[in-house]
């Protein structure tokens, strides 16, 4: 990464006996919420919704939070996650649709986070740096 001029990574996180876990993340999770609004704007498009997305994701984002906090432990499913999240947000907004919009939404919204990337910049170089160092390995939470 040196020889590229290119930033170490800030959290790197190596754990177990002989793996090795890579971390790269913003801590306050920016990209992530901006490639999420980048999704919300595009299903609100596709549905013809008259919301503001800033707006909506200002609601958003902490209902987010909370329902993970909840799913990681335990205490709620996954489909709960996924419904209550975007039914919540609504709701703060007084924004009214149906419980099928609601379902509609959840599976695009997942659809569309599958379906497309962003990379973070200096990803391919950092993952072509490892490649032949460690055995490289892609875990999700399952959604």
């Amino acid at each position: 990464m040196k020889a590229k001029k290119m930033a170490m990574p800030r959290y790197l996180t190596f754990s177990g006996t002989g793996s090795k876990t890579l971390q790269i993340l913003t801590p306050d999770n920016s990209i992530l919420e901006a490639f999420t609004k980048l999704i919300f704007e595009k299903i609100f498009q596709e549905l013809n919704f008259d919301i503001n997305s800033q707006q909506f994701m200002d609601i958003y984002n902490p209902i987010n939070v909370a329902y993970w906090k909840l799913y990681e432990k335990n205490e709620i499913d996954q489909e709960t996650l996924r419904v209550n999240r975007v039914k919540d947000a609504f709701e703060a907004l007084n924004y009214y649709i149906s419980l099928d919009q609601i379902n509609t939404i959840s599976h695009l919204f997942i659809e569309y986070l599958t379906s497309n990337n962003h990379l973070i910049e200096g990803t391919i170089e950092t993952l072509d740096y490892l490649k032949d160092k460690y055995v490289l390995h892609i875990i999700t939470n399952g959604f």
